[in-house]
């Protein structure tokens, strides 16, 4: 398949004069990622107002993502304190959609408070996930766990374009390739490797919930799953660290395969993804 390139590193805070914040583009989404304090709400509308209004050089983006990564543990006594001294708010984390922002910046009496539509626990919804490409492979976009990654890491893009080319030139030259995509995450790297022409990857990480989102991934483009080959039991999350340190480590692997190549995953599931 003939796919767009979807998927850009649109701010690369450190070097452009915002350490720690990236603005990455999925889709028609931005995830704003912010490390080392939340995000103002005046930083957040200017940055929907570009968006929507296609100044960032794009017409598709419907959806702003704000991510803090920073752990803020009482907002309501930080913007009390930021309002004494700037009358400016953080803003709120989550989603906030083109639609709603539009209706409220042009409303007449200007009363309609700006906020993001989905919030709170509603983040967590599978609904709000869909799928997006990069270098020609299609990838799920995996609503972030509160402090958690984005789907993929567009930093990391050079590197699975080089995999893809390394793998296809051996493959083509008549070599059988095989690759280890050790702390594999979504199995990026492991995809570009498989679609290069491996003929088998292994990926592993520690986190079943994971290696999951990787299989899905990988249906996406074609590559469908295979048997599971065994799984262990799951700690439940209402375990202490006490009593998991004193049960064995949980452990599975499955593969998928095809006529073009083969998936393996791997897991020691040391603790629950949360």
């Amino acid at each position: 398949l003939d796919r767009p390139n979807q998927s850009w590193r649109v701010l690369h805070g450190v070097s452009e004069g915002a350490p720690g914040v990236t603005v990455d583009k999925f889709g028609g989404a931005l995830l704003v990622q912010s490390w080392r304090e939340p995000l103002r709400n005046d930083d957040v509308f200017d940055l929907c107002d570009a968006a929507f209004g296609g100044q960032l050089g794009f017409d598709d983006v419907h959806t702003v993502w704000v991510h803090p990564r920073a752990n803020v543990s009482n907002t309501a006594e930080l913007n009390a304190s930021e309002n004494l001294l700037t009358g400016k708010t953080f803003a709120a984390a989550g989603v906030y959609r083109r639609a709603s922002f539009l209706t409220a910046t042009n409303a007449v009496d200007d009363s309609s408070p700006f906020g993001p539509d989905v919030f709170g626990r509603d983040l967590s919804d599978p609904a709000l996930g869909f799928s997006f490409s990069e270098l020609d492979l299609a990838y799920e976009f995996v609503p972030p766990r509160r402090f958690g990654d984005p789907s993929l890491y567009l930093d990391f893009r050079p590197t699975r374009r080089w995999i893809r080319r390394f793998v296809a030139k051996r493959a083509a030259a008549g070599s059988s390739v095989s690759a280890l995509n050790a702390f594999a995450y979504t199995c990026g790297a492991g995809l570009a490797a498989t679609a290069g022409g491996a003929s088998r990857v292994l990926n592993t990480d520690h986190s079943a919930t994971y290696l999951a989102y990787g299989a899905a991934n990988y249906k996406l483009n074609g590559f469908e799953a295979g048997n599971q080959e065994g799984q262990g039991p799951r700690e439940s999350e209402s375990e202490s660290t006490t009593q998991k340190t004193q049960k064995p480590k949980a452990e599975y692997s499955t593969s998928t395969r095809d006529a073009r190549g083969a998936f393996d995953a791997y897991c020691e599931d040391f603790y629950p993804a949360v």
